[in-house]
């Protein structure tokens, strides 16, 4: 049996998600469509606000479409402004072809770096427990050796 979501619609929710305290009971125009916010579901990270429309029609939004339709700037930053700030951090502590070692499952495994992503490290273990092992690690569970 699916668990229903919980219909929240306090002003404090919607200040956490980056909307006005009073967007409940608002409406908003989204594809020509007039949509009036009735609350949100935390539950969903994508889409938390609950809109109704027409004819009982009932829809979710993301926080960026319902802040756009309001004439407000999206909170919500692409992956091109955020790479600049991640990545370089990352990439100044570690390059591939690094040595490096974590703790994983009460182990202290040592590896090479074979390649850096934006989030993650993968590395390849020296004494690997099946041919074509590698860890995805953060690169904050890290330290070079």
């Amino acid at each position: 049996m699916a668990r229903r979501a919980k219909l929240d619609q306090t002003s404090a929710t919607a200040i956490s998600l980056g909307l006005p305290a009073d967007v409940v009971g608002k409406t908003v125009t989204i594809y020509g469509r007039e949509l009036t916010v009735v609350g949100f579901v935390t539950s969903r990270y994508k889409y938390p606000v609950s809109v109704s429309g027409p004819q009982s029609g009932k829809y979710k939004l993301g926080v960026a479409q319902v802040l756009a339709a309001l004439g407000g700037a999206s909170p919500v930053a692409t992956a091109a402004q955020v790479a600049p700030a991640v990545r370089p951090q990352v990439g100044k502590r570690f390059r591939t072809g690094n040595r490096v070692r974590f703790t994983a499952k009460g182990q202290t495994v040592t590896g090479t770096v074979k390649r850096v992503n934006m989030i993650s490290v993968t590395v390849v273990p020296d004494v690997p427990k099946y041919p074509g092992q590698y860890w995805r690690v953060s690169p904050a569970f890290l330290e070079a050796v």
